[in-house]
């Protein structure tokens, strides 16, 4: 587990990445062993396939009031370009930075910026409705 996770930290944009498990499982007695370090690397990145990026691009076409909630893409700085392009591109979509890591859209992109402060986004769970289509990227 912890060698996964150091793939992971070591991967492009490098951070921490963070550790949970059961208590009971981390107490665990366990005989003495060593891993081989040489097939530990960094995670490459993969492109969707052609499938994926097209049904994703036909989900937001035909989305009513499509959202993207972004969080951790500004790591990499290209990606907040190409996140405004796709908001000045996609009808309706509004953008919804979640703020968890570097700036992932610009605040003065107020057409596609979510500015509403009632808005009633997360109740007592952040499950979207049963008519709503989810894509996770994880990048």
């Amino acid at each position: 587990m912890v060698n996964r996770a150091l793939s992971f930290a070591m991967s492009e944009p490098k951070g921490p990445v963070y550790l949970y498990g059961a208590r009971e499982a981390m107490e665990e007695d366990l005989e003495p062993y060593s891993l081989e370090q040489t097939y530990w690397h960094p995670v490459e990145p993969s492109a969707l396939s052609q499938d994926a990026i097209k049904a994703i691009a036909e989900a937001l076409a035909e989305a009513q009031e499509p959202l993207l909630i972004t969080g951790y893409s500004g790591r990499n700085h290209a990606t907040v370009g190409e996140v405004v392009k796709l908001a000045d591109t996609v009808r309706g979509l509004r953008i919804l930075d979640t703020g968890g890591s570097d700036m992932c859209f610009p605040g003065m992109d107020l057409q596609s910026a979510i500015i509403c402060p009632d808005i009633k986004f997360l109740k007592q769970t952040t499950r979207p409705g049963l008519d709503s289509a989810t894509v996770s990227i994880q990048a």
